[in-house]
C-alpha cells in the first residue's frame, strides 16, 4: 500500500489497481484512520495525520480518476472516511 495523503503515492496505488487496460467506472474510496489514543489525548499533530489520511487521501485518489470518467461521460466516485479512536 502507501500513504494516500501523498499525491504521488496515491497515483501509484491507482495505477497499480488499474493497470492501464482496465476501465474504472465506479470507485469507492474507503479511507480510515485507527489510533489507540483516547480522543482527549489527540493533539494537533495527531489531528493533522488523521486529516491527511482521511481528507487528503480521499481527494488525492478521486482527482486521479475524475478526469478520465468525465472524458468517458460516465462513472461514479463514492468517498467514505472513518476515524477510530479509543
Amino acid at each position: 500500500m502507501g500513504n494516500i495523503g501523498d499525491p504521488q503515492s496515491a497515483n501509484l496505488i491507482i495505477e497499480t489497481a488499474v493497470d492501464g487496460s482496465a476501465v474504472l467506472n465506479i470507485m469507492i474510496n474507503s479511507v480510515s484512520f485507527r489510533s489507540n489514543l483516547p480522543l482527549s489525548e489527540v493533539d494537533t499533530i495527531d489531528w493533522d495525520r488523521i486529516a491527511e489520511t482521511c481528507l487528503k487521501g480521499s481527494i488525492n485518489l478521486s482527482k486521479l480518476r475524475i478526469l478520465l470518467m468525465i472524458k468517458r461521460v460516465g462513472g461514479a466516485i463514492v468517498p467514505l472516511a472513518g476515524i477510530s479512536l479509543d
